[in-house]
């Protein structure tokens, strides 16, 4: 009986890591993409204002490039829906945390443990692909949260991977 109890617990600590790094995860994508879609909007207010209308008629060329850049992040802005995409792991954010709450307050037993493992595969097959540089960051910070030894279980992530790890993965497989 100790040992089946020592499992679980094992089981628990463990899918409260996923959750918790997953959880981390979303709130970086939500943060990356409320910014992307603050900025567009900015841009596009700033852009299409009379002000820079007004003088930006005094300089031809320069009323070309400004209304170039405007069509870019309008275009982004709408291609990419940032705010779509925000709201997106905004939901995941939401479900994940209810998983946590559901494995913290309810009476631990197998049968829980395999309900919400099952319930988060079946939320990692609705998510987005998953940049795995970014990922592995927060991997690296549930660690230190959990107070794991850093030395031995953090992955090294290069300088030029964290530049872009909200945007795509550079050499992903070399993380160790």
């Amino acid at each position: 009986m100790k040992k089946s109890t020592e499992v679980l617990e094992q089981r628990k600590k463990s899918l409260l890591f996923d959750i918790r790094r997953s959880q981390r995860y979303h709130q970086y994508r939500i943060r990356f993409f409320n910014f992307w879609e603050r900025m567009t909007n900015f841009i596009s207010i700033v852009l299409s204002s009379s002000a820079v209308y007004s003088y930006a008629t005094t300089y031809p060329n320069l009323a070309l490039i400004l209304s170039f850049i405007l069509t870019i992040f309008s275009a982004l802005s709408l291609v990419i829906g940032f705010g779509n995409k925000a709201r997106d792991h905004q939901s995941f954010l939401q479900t994940f945390s209810q998983l946590e709450t559901d494995l913290l307050k309810n009476l631990l037993s197998d049968d829980l443990i395999t309900e919400i493992e099952t319930r988060m595969f079946a939320i990692d097959n609705k998510e987005p692909p998953t940049l795995i540089v970014l990922e592995q960051r927060c991997y690296n910070e549930q660690i230190i949260a959990d107070g794991f030894d850093t030395d031995k279980h953090c992955v090294k992530i290069a300088w030029y991977q964290k530049l872009f790890e909200q945007y795509f993965d550079i050499l992903s497989d070399r993380i160790k």
